[in-house]
Protein backbone atom coordinates (compact mmCIF):
# COMPACT_ATOMS: atom_id res chain seq x y z
CA UNK A 1 0.00 0.00 0.00
CA UNK A 2 1.19 3.41 -0.88
CA UNK A 3 1.13 6.09 1.74
CA UNK A 4 -1.15 8.95 1.71
CA UNK A 5 -0.28 11.86 0.58
CA UNK A 6 0.26 14.62 3.34
CA UNK A 7 -3.17 16.73 3.68
CA UNK A 8 -2.70 20.76 3.03
CA UNK A 9 -3.28 22.91 5.88
CA UNK A 10 -6.68 24.12 6.02
CA UNK A 11 -7.32 27.37 4.26
CA UNK A 12 -7.27 30.46 6.51
CA UNK A 13 -10.44 32.77 6.61
CA UNK A 14 -9.70 36.56 4.57
CA UNK A 15 -8.83 38.73 7.57
CA UNK A 16 -12.05 40.80 8.74
CA UNK A 17 -12.43 44.61 7.30
CA UNK A 18 -11.53 46.69 9.94
CA UNK A 19 -14.64 48.35 12.06
CA UNK A 20 -16.20 51.15 10.38
CA UNK A 21 -14.66 54.34 12.06
CA UNK A 22 -17.61 57.18 13.00
CA UNK A 23 -18.20 59.27 9.96
CA UNK A 24 -16.27 62.64 9.70
CA UNK A 25 -19.07 64.28 8.38
CA UNK A 26 -21.70 63.77 12.26
CA UNK A 27 -19.19 64.92 14.55
CA UNK A 28 -20.64 63.82 18.28
CA UNK A 29 -21.88 66.46 20.26
CA UNK A 30 -20.19 68.57 22.57
CA UNK A 31 -20.07 67.50 26.12
CA UNK A 32 -18.54 70.64 28.56
CA UNK A 33 -20.21 73.42 26.11
CA UNK A 34 -23.49 74.07 24.02
CA UNK A 35 -23.61 75.08 20.25
CA UNK A 36 -26.09 77.09 19.43
CA UNK A 37 -29.20 76.75 21.71
CA UNK A 38 -27.74 74.11 23.30
CA UNK A 39 -30.14 71.46 21.76
CA UNK A 40 -27.83 68.74 21.74
CA UNK A 41 -26.00 69.67 24.87
CA UNK A 42 -25.22 66.46 26.88
CA UNK A 43 -23.08 67.79 29.70
CA UNK A 44 -23.53 67.34 33.76
CA UNK A 45 -24.29 70.39 34.67
CA UNK A 46 -27.35 70.68 37.27
CA UNK A 47 -27.26 74.27 38.59
CA UNK A 48 -29.37 77.32 37.52
CA UNK A 49 -28.48 80.39 37.16
CA UNK A 50 -29.35 81.13 40.34
CA UNK A 51 -27.53 78.61 42.27
CA UNK A 52 -30.48 76.42 42.66
CA UNK A 53 -29.79 72.42 42.23
CA UNK A 54 -31.95 71.07 39.33
CA UNK A 55 -34.93 68.29 39.41
CA UNK A 56 -34.18 64.92 37.80
CA UNK A 57 -36.06 64.44 34.44
CA UNK A 58 -37.14 61.54 35.85
CA UNK A 59 -39.37 63.17 38.81
CA UNK A 60 -42.44 65.14 39.31
CA UNK A 61 -41.88 67.34 41.86
CA UNK A 62 -41.72 70.23 42.96
CA UNK A 63 -42.83 70.48 39.33
CA UNK A 64 -44.52 68.52 36.84
CA UNK A 65 -43.35 68.61 33.28
CA UNK A 66 -44.05 66.40 30.19
CA UNK A 67 -39.79 65.77 29.96
CA UNK A 68 -39.47 62.42 31.59
CA UNK A 69 -38.40 61.14 29.04
CA UNK A 70 -34.93 62.84 29.56
CA UNK A 71 -33.74 60.59 32.10
CA UNK A 72 -33.03 59.70 35.68
CA UNK A 73 -30.79 62.82 35.67
CA UNK A 74 -30.61 66.36 36.62
CA UNK A 75 -28.63 67.42 34.19
CA UNK A 76 -29.40 70.77 32.20
CA UNK A 77 -30.95 70.06 28.90
CA UNK A 78 -33.17 72.11 26.22
CA UNK A 79 -35.71 69.87 25.41
CA UNK A 80 -38.19 72.18 23.72
CA UNK A 81 -35.65 74.73 21.80
CA UNK A 82 -35.44 77.30 24.19
CA UNK A 83 -32.54 79.87 23.44
CA UNK A 84 -29.98 77.80 26.31
CA UNK A 85 -29.80 74.78 28.35
CA UNK A 86 -32.38 75.10 31.20
CA UNK A 87 -33.77 72.85 34.30
CA UNK A 88 -36.72 72.94 36.35
CA UNK A 89 -35.49 74.34 40.08
CA UNK A 90 -35.39 72.39 42.97
CA UNK A 91 -35.64 75.65 45.42
CA UNK A 92 -37.38 78.72 44.58
CA UNK A 93 -40.66 80.09 42.75
CA UNK A 94 -39.27 79.84 39.43
CA UNK A 95 -40.78 77.42 36.79
CA UNK A 96 -37.90 76.70 35.59
CA UNK A 97 -34.13 78.69 35.08
CA UNK A 98 -31.72 78.60 32.74
CA UNK A 99 -27.95 77.34 33.27
CA UNK A 100 -25.98 80.16 32.58
CA UNK A 101 -22.79 78.88 33.62
CA UNK A 102 -22.60 76.19 30.43
CA UNK A 103 -20.32 78.50 27.91
CA UNK A 104 -20.61 78.24 24.62
CA UNK A 105 -18.50 76.20 22.75
CA UNK A 106 -15.62 78.49 20.55
CA UNK A 107 -16.51 78.33 17.11
CA UNK A 108 -14.62 75.80 14.43
CA UNK A 109 -12.08 78.44 12.49
CA UNK A 110 -13.40 79.42 9.72
CA UNK A 111 -11.83 78.14 6.55
CA UNK A 112 -9.17 80.50 4.52
CA UNK A 113 -10.99 82.38 1.76
CA UNK A 114 -10.83 80.78 -1.75
CA UNK A 115 -7.75 81.79 -3.47
CA UNK A 116 -8.57 83.05 -7.17
CA UNK A 117 -6.86 80.65 -9.79
CA UNK A 118 -3.14 81.80 -10.82
CA UNK A 119 -2.85 83.92 -13.67
CA UNK A 120 -1.77 82.73 -16.60
CA UNK A 121 2.03 83.95 -17.75
CA UNK A 122 2.99 87.06 -20.15
CA UNK A 123 2.36 85.99 -23.55
CA UNK A 124 6.59 85.53 -24.74
CA UNK A 125 7.41 87.99 -27.48
CA UNK A 126 7.92 87.13 -30.74
CA UNK A 127 11.05 87.93 -32.05
CA UNK A 128 11.10 90.89 -34.80
CA UNK A 129 10.97 89.98 -37.90
CA UNK A 130 14.26 90.92 -39.69
CA UNK A 131 13.24 91.73 -43.88
CA UNK A 132 15.98 91.34 -45.81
Amino acid sequence: LCPSPPSAPPALAPPSPPPASPSPLAPPPPIGCYTGNGADYQGEAATTASGATCQKWSSQSPHIHDHSELGDHNYCRNPDGDSSPWCYPTTGSERFEHCTQIPLCPSPPSAPPALAPPSPPPPVPSPPLVLS
